[in-house]
């Protein structure tokens, strides 16, 4: 895979620029490589002092003009950012779907991230993270509702981190072989429901599923973020086994009926290691670990970005911008929540439609009819009053032509 050094401060249409784009496609074409040109960038600037690298891919489709999604990508411990790209196999996945992989590298010791243990670095990462966003911003476009980081190992616990401490700009996050600090869980409290998918190796060597020192369990930190976002049910269910061979199954868990429809799901690995299902295992070697089985039932980045890719923060405009011209259908959090009796619940309808606004209980019978006809374009809202109902959990869902969104409120005596 071809890379390039590209410097944030110069004009993604310099002339400069432009001629390396040229050179790099056509010797592209002539080493018949699977990917497009000018695909992989890699860049630098500096931070609190410090050089920070990373790698940037861009799909197929990428033409400046259109804003795409970013998936940051974080490697774990004695890794890098090329070592990550090349195991996780995230581009083949990028190039379809048509969204942007970034991959950042550490700058502690052997590569390391701050994840808020005792033996990290004194290195703010976070603030590095949130100052590639801003730069990546410049000179790219990204769609900054939506971005969404993942990792492996120290990647994954700098992934809940982030979660943590930079939630006005993470809209989604998943962790691979990594839980959470204990030190970040403490304080944790994202400004909104934060979606967050696991995976993780029951028989994992280097980061146990029970916990490990200042590391949570990863049965602890599902049910601390299904708690947090309010999740009132989950289910089971067995992947298929469909290879035989590589000595793990798959069980997938996953709490739903969540506030803003933010669903908390771990993919447990039955006798899994320290691995990215589904990854290039020839690009992933710690000297005298064994790093355990290697699950392929499944593929890591497709249901990564298959889970990331519902999830959005709340779009940077004002209400007034909703009643205006709103540009697309949304159905918003309900306010106050908690409440007791009356709330109110604001929703947004790009087109001329049918809505159909009901009032659910905890298995998804209809309890009232909120709204059900048609509605102009625009900002609309109804407040009501449930003196009639006994404290609980209780969902409203939006109906709008193919348009459904389900969200969670909570009634309190």
């Amino acid at each position: 895979m071809l890379s390039y050094t590209f410097y944030p401060g110069n004009s993604k249409k310099s002339h400069n620029a432009g001629k390396s784009l040229l050179f790099l496609s056509l010797l592209v074409l002539c080493l018949l490589s699977i990917d497009s040109f000018a695909q992989v960038q890699t860049a630098s600037f500096v931070f609190e002092g410090r050089l920070r690298n990373y790698i940037v891919f861009l799909p197929q489709n990428y033409n400046g003009t259109d804003k795409l999604p970013v998936v940051f990508n974080l490697h774990g411990y004695t890794v890098n950012m090329t070592q990550q790209m090349n195991y996780s196999r995230m581009n083949i996945v990028a190039d379809t779907a048509g969204f942007i992989v970034v991959y950042p590298n550490g700058a502690g010791s052997y590569n390391s991230w701050n994840i808020g243990v005792s033996e990290s670095p004194n290195i703010n990462d976070v603030g590095f993270i949130n100052a590639l966003i801003d730069t990546l911003s410049k000179h790219y476009s990204i769609d900054t509702t939506r971005i969404y980081c993942c990792g492996l190992s120290m990647g994954g616990l700098m992934s809940n981190r982030l979660a943590c401490e930079l939630s006005n700009r993470i809209a989604a996050i998943a962790s691979v072989a990594g839980t959470m600090a204990q030190s970040i869980a403490n304080t944790c409290s994202p400004n909104h429901s934060m979606p967050v998918l696991l995976m993780h190796g029951t028989a994992d060597p280097i980061l146990p599923y029970n916990g490990k020192s200042e590391r949570l369990a990863v049965d602890t930190l599902l049910a601390k973020w299904a708690n947090f976002n309010l999740c009132t049910q989950s289910d089971t269910i067995t992947v298929p086994n469909l290879d035989t061979l590589d000595g793990c199954t798959v069980q997938k868990i996953n709490y739903t009926y969540c506030s803003d429809s933010a669903d908390v799901i771990l993919y447990k690995v039955i006798n899994g290691g320290h691995t990215w299902p589904g990854g290039d295992t020839n690009y992933l070697h710690i000297p005298g670990y064994d790093l355990g089985n290697t699950n392929f039932d499944i593929n890591a980045s497709e249901i990564i970005w298959n889970f990331f890719k519902n999830y959005k923060l709340s779009l940077p405009t004002t209400v007034t911008d909703y009643i205006q011209n709103p540009i697309e259908f949304s159905l918003f959090q309900n306010f106050p929540n908690p409440f007791n009796p009356t709330t109110t619940i604001g929703y947004s309808l790009q087109e001329k439609r049918k809505a159909k606004l009901t009032l659910l209980n905890v298995i998804g019978q209809e309890i009232v009819i909120l709204v059900n006809e048609e509605q102009d374009k625009g900002y609309h809202k109804v407040e009501f009053n449930v003196a009639n109902l006994p404290s609980g959990v209780y969902f409203y869902q939006l109906r709008a032509g193919n348009f459904t969104e389900t969200k969670k409120m909570i009634l309190i005596r």
